[in-house]
């Protein structure tokens, strides 16, 4: 396991706290992933944390078909709860 400084091996065995908390209204942010993948300006409420995030997107069926996370760094947050 390789690391490029100091922090890298900090947040290793202590990870920074989840950006979004359980119950936060969040927006997909409009970047390329984003609207590739088809979350680009919905409206979510986050429903798991981590570094990748589920969220119930609004008018959606929870949970989806593949339930999978979405990167933090391609949400916005729209109300904390």
């Amino acid at each position: 396991y390789f690391v490029d400084n100091a922090s890298q091996f900090c947040n290793h065995f202590c990870p920074p706290a989840a950006k979004f908390a359980v119950g936060s209204l969040v927006r997909g942010k409009d970047n390329k992933r984003a609207q590739r993948n088809g979350y680009a300006g919905k409206t979510g409420l986050v429903m798991d944390t981590g570094s990748y995030v589920k969220v119930h997107w609004m008018g959606e069926e929870y949970p989806p078909r593949y339930n999978y996370g979405f990167p933090q760094r391609d949400l916005e947050l729209v109300s904390a709860a």
